[in-house]
């Protein structure tokens, strides 16, 4: 179960800086799927955590520190793939 969604995600870091990130072609576009997928791999990172001691997945409401968690991770990955995707600086 994710703990955040895109939209959210939009709303809270601006459409300009998710294009950025996850178009590569032309950094005018969010792509939802990348997006997705950092908010399951995020989600899946919290799980990990949380599996000692509470029932999971959380399906009642997600607590606010908990959706931002989240989304701080996701956002996390997607610079860190950045990094990985972009093309090295020519010397």
């Amino acid at each position: 179960m994710a703990y955040c969604t895109v939209a959210e995600m939009t709303v809270r870091f601006g459409e300009i800086e998710l294009a950025q990130l996850t178009d590569l072609e032309d950094r005018e576009t969010v792509n939802e799927a990348t997006v997705q997928a950092a908010i399951t791999d995020a989600s899946g990172e919290i799980d990990s955590y949380l599996s000692g001691r509470y029932a999971l997945p959380i399906t009642d409401v997600t607590p606010d520190m908990l959706r931002a968690g989240c989304m701080d991770l996701a956002r996390y990955r997607l610079y860190d793939c950045l990094l990985y995707t972009s093309p090295s600086p020519r010397d």
